[in-house]
């Protein structure tokens, strides 16, 4: 298990070790160490709510779509595969592999993750998938040498030294993310990576806003005295603030002017506000691809959240595509290995009805004209377009 030293007792580093660890974590010789940034990162969503809102709300847009076990594009289901089709969908639920979903949008803005499924038989459903292992973000490093392989990393946990060999794909899902991928092939840590220094920076303004709200929060009392007075007259003016400041009575003498500095309370609350939401527009922006305000000072209120509507529904389309293929090319291509052939590839595929984002009322009128005009389509298809359920045989139907 890796202990980073400088998080022991705080949940920062100093920046100057952050920059430390970027560039460990760039090395490519044998000095490279990726555990160092990829701890930090892990401690972000602690010291971070608004980073960590964002990742939740990426993670739980995909709750609440309904998923289905399809063909694969240009395959008919036959018999045997709708026979299949059920038997996979229902080792999927058993086994829960819908919990994984959160792990695959996760390692995507973390740049990595891995989960080990291990397999055993289930004398009703088939060979499914009991329990599974997951890693932490310093387990893990990209394998230069696989297209989209990771290494996973064991540390001694007495002298922290570490070996690393290749995750087994066989028995894995592994997933690696690089939004620089083509630019910087060795850019680790991905979206949270670049949060990082965000998150950062919130967690000391909010140390220095405190800081200096104890010291320019309560009113400033100051005295003015006659220009020439004895030092022992004014350490008495002095003494006699202190105690103003502990007991609120002291005596003055006649000459001694007191006053009242308005507190800066508002001006430092105000600064820091603006700092912590110019943050959170950029963190914003990288996460979810818009910032979390409708504020604007070019164009309407209302095209501005329409085109975040917009772009935000990218986001939420690329992470099921993202799931999807990850479920498809390496769970249940394990499944159909486990229980029905090693030697055929799997046909089978992961599917979220995405028709639950378009519009309904549009989807019925097409569907209405396409039959109109003697097109034929599918029913599955039709219900999904629409929203509704297919009857069962033992339904009650509306005539």
């Amino acid at each position: 298990m890796y202990i980073n030293s400088d998080l022991a007792t705080k949940l920062t580093p100093e920046l100057t070790r952050l920059a430390k660890y970027v560039q460990s974590a760039n090395a490519t010789d044998a000095t490279r160490d990726v555990r160092p940034l990829m701890s930090w990162l892990m401690q972000i969503g602690q010291i971070d709510p608004h980073f960590m809102g964002l990742l939740q709300t990426r993670k739980l847009a995909l709750t609440g779509f309904q998923r289905r076990i399809d063909m694969l594009e240009g395959l008919t289901a036959k018999d045997a595969d709708k026979k299949r089709i059920e038997q996979i969908r229902s080792r999927m639920v058993k086994s829960g592999i819908s919990k994984l979903f959160g792990n695959i949008v996760n390692a995507y803005i973390f740049g990595q993750g891995a989960v080990r499924l291990v397999w055993q038989n289930d004398s009703l459903l088939g060979t499914r998938v009991a329990s599974v292992q997951k890693y932490n973000l310093t387990e893990l490093d990209i394998d230069t040498k696989s297209l989209n392989g990771l290494l996973f990393i064991d540390t001694d946990t007495k002298s922290q030294a570490f070996t690393s060999k290749p995750l087994d794909p066989a028995t894995h899902i592994i997933i690696r993310a690089n939004p620089l991928d083509g630019v910087d092939e060795n850019f680790t840590g991905s979206f949270a990576r670049i949060n990082m220094i965000y998150a950062w920076l919130k967690y000391d303004d909010m140390f220095q806003w405190s800081m200096a709200n104890k010291k320019f929060g309560d009113p400033l009392l100051y005295a003015q005295y006659i220009k020439g007075a004895d030092p022992d007259e004014i350490q008495t003016i002095v003494d006699g603030l202190d105690a103003l400041s502990s007991s609120s009575r002291a005596a003055f003498s006649d000459d001694v002017k007191l006053n009242l500095l308005e507190a800066q309370r508002s001006g430092i609350v105000e600064m820091h506000k603006q700092f912590v939401a110019l943050i959170e527009d950029k963190q914003s922006i990288s996460i979810l691809g818009q910032a979390m305000t409708t504020d604007s000072k070019v164009g309407s209120n209302y095209a501005k959240a329409l085109a975040g509507n917009f772009v935000r529904e990218d986001y939420l389309y690329g992470d099921i595509m993202l799931v999807q293929e990850i479920i498809t090319d390496q769970y249940l291509a394990q499944d159909f290995a486990q229980n029905y052939s090693t030697a055929e590839l799997c046909p089978y595929v992961l599917r979220f009805n995405v028709d639950e984002i378009g519009d309904t009322e549009t989807n019925s009128r097409v569907i209405l004209n396409m039959k109109d005009a003697g097109m034929k389509i599918r029913k599955d298809e039709a219900y999904r377009k629409t929203g509704f359920t297919p009857p069962a045989e033992t339904d009650e139907i509306l005539e």
